[in-house]
């Protein structure tokens, strides 16, 4: 199969580390600290304006994706899924915003991580974007994503394997499976594979 993998929150612990920064922020801002939310969007879990959270993101965004630690068994499910599968790695990460392309590409060399290509957005957009445009372009099988509306988006045309957060817990859709490790998720490429083979 062709298969279509986002990288943060689905191959990397990336919200936990934004929030630890985040915490860290507000600290050396001295921002009292507020309600946290299980909001998607950095505005929401902190309650920041705008002005805030381009100030966070213009200081540790390149820290957040130098640091981020791969979620347990992605490594190797991932080795697993390269060796019988296409792998397209595609990402909201904005090609040019300076210095994310290398950073994430040293990353990915740093955790050994194989892949066939790495789509990264192109859009003027920073941090979101639609995918169902790549996914049909690269005739993906399957989409491993983590973000509510971009998993809804493209299970109108594919599969979509979605980690569980709290803020897609509203999310339910026939073509999404929903999941919490990534053992699930190599369960379910597996079942997915043996009915296209059959």
């Amino acid at each position: 199969m062709r298969i279509g993998i986002d990288i943060d929150n689905t191959i990397t612990h990336t919200r936990e580390l934004i929030y630890d920064y985040g915490v860290k922020f507000n600290e050396e801002n001295n921002i009292p600290a507020t309600c946290i939310s299980d909001g998607y969007k950095i505005e929401d879990i902190f309650n920041w304006d705008d002005k805030l959270a381009a100030a966070f993101m213009d200081k540790y965004l390149i820290n957040i994706y130098e640091n981020v630690q791969p979620k347990t068994g992605a490594l190797d499910v991932l080795s697993y899924l390269q060796r019988n599968h296409e792998v397209f790695l595609v990402t909201a990460r904005n090609k040019y915003h300076p210095y994310i392309e290398q950073t994430t590409l040293k990353w990915l060399e740093k955790y050994e991580i194989q892949y066939d290509e790495l789509i990264m957005n192109t859009t003027t957009n920073m941090h979101h974007c639609s995918k169902l445009d790549t996914c049909m372009e690269k005739k993906l099988d399957l989409m491993i994503e983590d973000h509510h509306d971009i998993s809804l988006e493209i299970s109108q045309q594919l599969p979509v394997i979605m980690f569980d957060y709290p803020y897609n817990a509203h999310v339910k859709a026939p073509n999404i499976f929903r999941v919490k490790n990534w053992l699930e998720a190599k369960t379910i490429i597996d079942k997915l594979a043996k009915t296209r083979s059959a």
